[in-house]
């Protein structure tokens, strides 16, 4: 049997905006990093050993506290920007990876179409039972509220892990359709033409 390739990106519309909110992010990040370092030396040079040695070092040590924990969370966060995600289809298995800036690249999911209970457009009838329903983790997979030319947001509702979730995808029909051909007739949405 001949295997079957497939492979969409889902690129961020406005990336220079992204960019820089990344980087102001990252540089923020550095800076807090590089002031918990100097405090760290503060610790060192000021810190004496006498009666008031344990009320010095806890008055030392919270600015190092405070400027490493903001320096780890803005690095985490500016991850949340500058985002576009691949979707790679291969003979009957789905991978989808998030890109960073463009740069590092993660893998996010990587199922067979036997996982996949419904998929279809958004604002779908179906769609809107997944949604609604509490049980069901969402997932956004884009980072466009608009869709780009040539694409619709679809859904896919699978099970994973026991745990039913519903992946939102930006991609084109031709995507979807290849998923179909490796799928049970029963996972189309009513809706989907």
């Amino acid at each position: 049997m001949q295997e079957n390739y497939y492979e969409e990106s889902s690129k961020c519309q406005n990336e220079k905006k992204e960019r820089k909110k990344h980087v102001t992010i990252l540089v923020f990040s550095v800076v807090s990093f590089f002031l918990a370092f100097i405090s760290f030396f503060n610790i060192i040079y000021f810190l004496s050993f006498d009666e008031n040695f344990l009320i010095n070092l806890i008055i030392l040590l919270i600015p190092l506290i405070i400027f490493l924990a903001i320096g780890i969370l803005l690095f985490k966060y500016k991850d949340k920007f500058c985002v576009d995600y691949d979707y790679i289809f291969v003979s009957g298995s789905i991978t989808i990876s998030k890109v960073v800036n463009g740069t590092s690249r993660k893998k996010l999911y990587d199922f067979s179409t036997r996982n996949i209970e419904k998929i279809g457009k958004v604002e779908s009838k179906q769609y809107k039972e997944y949604f609604n329903n509490v049980a069901v983790k969402k997932v956004y997979l884009t980072s466009n509220d608009v869709s780009s030319e040539g694409k619709d947001f679809y859904y896919i509702a699978m099970v994973s892990n026991a745990q039913k979730e519903l992946l939102i995808l930006e991609c084109t029909k031709t995507f979807v359709i290849n998923v179909l051909k490796y799928s049970k007739n029963t996972i189309r949405d009513n809706e989907l033409v």
